[in-house]
């Protein structure tokens, strides 16, 4: 699969400000399913939303999320 990587926000010196909000979402005309692709992709920090269709329909969203744990070791003496 050949996808193309598109530029992080706020990595283009030519962009403005306004440019760089996010874009408003009319939630009046989403589905349920799609508000919870939305709500699942903004309330995660760092991993992964898979969303699997069916018939094109959404039929099932699976969130992942990564969390690092530091853990302090201390060297018996």
């Amino acid at each position: 699969m050949n996808a193309t990587r598109r530029k992080p926000r706020g990595h283009d010196p030519a962009a403005s400000p306004a440019s760089e909000a996010e874009p408003a979402v009319n939630i009046v005309n989403l589905s349920d399913s799609e508000f919870a692709v939305l709500t699942a992709l903004r309330e995660i920090g760092y991993g992964q939303v898979e969303v699997v269709m069916h018939a094109s329909q959404i039929v099932q969203i699976t969130r992942s999320e990564r969390v690092r744990v530091e853990e302090v070791r201390s060297r018996p003496r």
